[in-house]
């Protein structure tokens, strides 16, 4: 089954208070970035990545991968789910409806050559369902309401979604486009499969796949990425 990728790589990152976006940040000697993108690259089965950049974007076009024949470049929009949208657009001129998209943000670099081929694998065996990284909420969840009042959220039923998140370009593109048509916000992929009444499969991610979004994760990740590399030399 033909596996294809998408990196939404157009935001500028504010919480990071750099004068760069932080995926062009310098992680383990590459930018964020390239780790994340050769992440994918590196399953076999990924035989493309759409890139969504933002027009007038002067630091991708440096990097060497900007030349790799498996990249295509794509035109970012103004949220998350439009720039997931412009690559799904054009990756569905060339790949059929039943091809299945992974969809990773660029600011997870951590992404191990392990967890994704276990990704990959359920996808494929769910492929109407999809599949996303998830870690299990491990602390004490409160909610506030707008009048201050305070509540405890039972976390077992809670996961922080992850990515990549997996599922078949065709019914992905048209859960976006539907749900823009609407009006509703959807911040991930998974979301917007949801309200198609689609369940995706939750996989239980690794540690060093969070997030990158304030200078204190890039210090985490780090270090979560270099124990791992340790780990793989001892054994």
């Amino acid at each position: 089954m033909t596996v294809i990728a998408i990196i939404p790589a157009a935001g500028i990152g504010q919480r990071m208070e750099q004068d760069i976006p932080k995926q062009y940040l310098t992680l383990l000697g590459k930018t964020i970035l390239e780790l994340s993108v050769q992440a994918l690259l590196a399953d076999p089965r990924v035989k493309q990545v759409y890139v969504g950049l933002q027009q007038h974007d002067s630091y991708f076009p440096t990097l060497t991968l900007a030349n790799d024949p498996r990249i295509i470049q794509v035109q970012g929009g103004a949220s998350r789910a439009e720039t997931v949208t412009n690559a799904l657009l054009a990756a569905a001129t060339t790949h059929a409806d039943t091809t299945l998209v992974a969809v990773h943000d660029a600011a997870r670099p951590g992404l191990s050559a392990t967890f994704l081929a276990q990704l990959l694998a359920v996808a494929q065996q769910q492929p109407e369902q999809g599949a996303l990284a998830a870690v299990p909420a491990w602390d004490t969840m409160k909610r506030k309401t707008a009048s201050g009042q305070l509540t405890t959220v039972d976390r077992s039923e809670l996961w922080h979604a992850f990515t990549p998140q997996v599922f078949q370009l065709g019914p992905l593109l048209r859960a976006l486009q539907q749900a823009a048509a609407q009006g509703l916000q959807v911040t991930d992929e998974a979301s917007a499969m949801e309200l198609q009444g689609i369940t995706p499969v939750l996989v239980a991610a690794e540690q060093q796949l969070r997030k990158i979004t304030c200078p204190a994760d890039l210090i985490m990740v780090q270090a979560l990425m270099l124990a791992a590399q340790q780990e793989l030399t001892l054994e």
